[in-house]
């Protein structure tokens, strides 16, 4: 059965969507009426002692009940919390949407996209962790 998906768009404009899902801005992608693409309004201005963080996951919630959503696609990770490379971010951030997914029966896709290349540099071989075999896990 279908299910209905939210799809939280931190990164592109509704132009760039548009441009990535049709051929020169015409012949567009029809995309099925449980798809949402859900964006955040950067203009919002916060309630009173509300952080970012906390604003957006109420947010999330909202949308979740207001649309029936069982699938979320949070497209990127590094829009919901600010310090995503630190453990206990990532940790707390990790167990809102566990909670979420659990709360609301949810399957949770998060994007993260990987720091950019210096193309200038070679591309180098980082030392082994030293096992000569590999973990093996029942």
């Amino acid at each position: 059965m279908p299910q209905k998906v939210l799809y939280f768009d931190f990164e592109m404009s509704d132009k760039q969507f548009e441009n990535r899902y049709s051929k020169d801005y015409n012949d567009h992608y029809e995309f099925d009426v449980n798809f949402l693409r859900v964006e955040f309004n950067p203009d919002t201005v916060l309630p009173e002692k509300v952080s970012y963080e906390e604003h957006l996951f109420r947010s999330l919630k909202k949308a979740i009940i207001d649309f029936g959503a069982k699938v979320l696609v949070i497209d990127n990770i590094t829009y919901l919390k600010s310090q995503t490379e630190k453990s206990q971010e990532a940790i707390l951030l990790m167990k809102v949407l566990k909670d979420l997914k659990s709360k609301y029966n949810l399957s949770i896709l998060v994007l993260a996209h990987t720091p950019k290349r210096d193309l200038s540099k070679p591309i180098s071989k980082k030392r082994s962790c030293g096992f000569k075999k590999p973990h093996q896990f029942l």
